[in-house]
């Protein structure tokens, strides 16, 4: 776990760096790509597991300077008090919507659907659901 938290960190500064100096403002016909980290806290119904620290990447395609598709598949490692280790992953897919399209920072709004998946070492099986977001 220890790496996969170092990694994380190394990857969120190389990410920054990059996002800064490529910021361009969306246009229309663009394709663009992104990443990050997370940090993924399970909720109540498992309660028992610790928050996991992870990955996530995203892309899309601007239809409009403030329309676009996007896509983002995340990733996270946890571990249960017992010392067993399981994956939490999702992929989304949603429409975003900007406000405001000057250079800078502009803030904008997500809205789609997405599906959950958690691999447990100790069952053969893998948990799956859907969300609203």
């Amino acid at each position: 776990m220890k790496a996969l938290k170092v990694g994380t960190i190394l990857l969120a500064v190389l990410l920054l760096a990059f996002t800064l100096l490529a910021a361009v403002p969306a246009q229309a016909g663009q394709w663009y790509v992104g990443g990050g980290i997370n940090t993924v806290d399970l909720g109540k119904d498992f309660s028992d597991i610790e928050s996991g620290q992870g990955l996530t990447f995203n892309f899309g395609y601007y239809f409009q300077p403030t329309f676009a598709l996007d896509f983002v598949l995340g990733f996270s490692g946890h571990e249960d008090p017992f010392g067993d280790d399981f994956l939490y992953s999702r992929f989304d897919i949603g429409a975003e919507f900007a406000f405001g399209t000057g250079s800078g920072l502009s803030p904008y709004l997500v809205v789609g659907l997405g599906s959950h998946t958690m691999d447990y070492d100790l069952f053969t099986d893998s948990f799956t659901g859907t969300s609203l977001f």
